[in-house]
């Protein structure tokens, strides 16, 4: 038997599978962009499911969101200098150690302010008001100034804040006057988790070290610092323990 036309019904054929082939593949790249949209889509619910949880999460904890901006900046340098200055400066840093504080990559020196006058009216917990040699040795600002030491002056505001020591209540402090408080309104303000030395409770977040010394349940004396590294819990050091 001879077929006629077979060269014509091969080639029809031929077509015929190849119109199959390509709606396969229309089909197959149709699920996988569907497949990839689905993924998308998943991922951005997840994003979205951790940003909710990481903004529970700061409501959660508005104490330990406090205690890193008291750290950050406990005091803002420039205005108050500007308020209250000038004050006594010199060298520091008597019983610290420089290899503790922390050093900007910039060339400058250590230095430190006392006896700042217009903050006459300090007074310790008990409600004595300090006298000029009790305020040059209980309030001092430690900072690291930029330049040449014999270029400074009280009002090129070009330094950075590096610690302070305090241990009277005045309310230039502004949120750092908490000489006074009690250990629960410190709690409030920064939470529960510190280290406790003896009568010291102690917050830090990383190089940034708050330590303050309890006497009947209320704070007597606090020092801050930003520190050249993390501290270490089991070594406390001295000037962190001592006024």
């Amino acid at each position: 038997m001879i077929i006629k036309n077979l060269p014509g019904i091969i080639m029809r054929h031929q077509i015929f599978i190849l119109l199959i082939s390509f709606l396969l593949i229309n089909c197959n790249s149709e699920s996988k962009e569907k497949v990839v949209h689905e993924q998308t889509f998943d991922s951005i619910k997840d994003d979205s499911e951790i940003g909710r949880k990481t903004s529970q999460n700061e409501e959660i904890n508005p104490k330990t969101q406090y205690l890193k901006s008291f750290l950050l900046e406990p005091i803002n340098l420039i205005e108050f200098k500007n308020k209250y200055g000038p004050s006594n400066s010199g060298g520091c840093c008597s019983g610290i150690p420089i290899k503790w504080l922390y050093k900007p990559e910039k060339e400058g020196f250590y230095y430190q302010y006392m006896l700042f006058r217009q903050l006459k009216g300090m007074r310790y917990v008990n409600g004595k008001i300090m006298g000029e040699g009790e305020l040059f040795k209980n309030f001092k600002i430690y900072v690291y100034h930029f330049g040449e030491n014999r270029d400074f002056d009280f009002y090129n505001n070009d330094e950075e804040l590096i610690g302070f020591s305090c241990a009277g209540i005045h309310e230039a402090l502004g949120q750092a006057n908490i000489v006074g408080k009690s250990l629960e309104e410190i709690e409030e303000l920064f939470g529960n988790e510190y280290i406790e030395f003896d009568s010291l409770k102690i917050y830090y977040l990383e190089n940034r070290v708050l330590s303050l010394k309890l006497k009947s349940s209320k704070v007597e004396w606090f020092k801050y610092f930003n520190h050249s590294s993390k501290l270490e819990e089991d070594k406390i050091p001295e000037h962190l323990i001592k006024f």
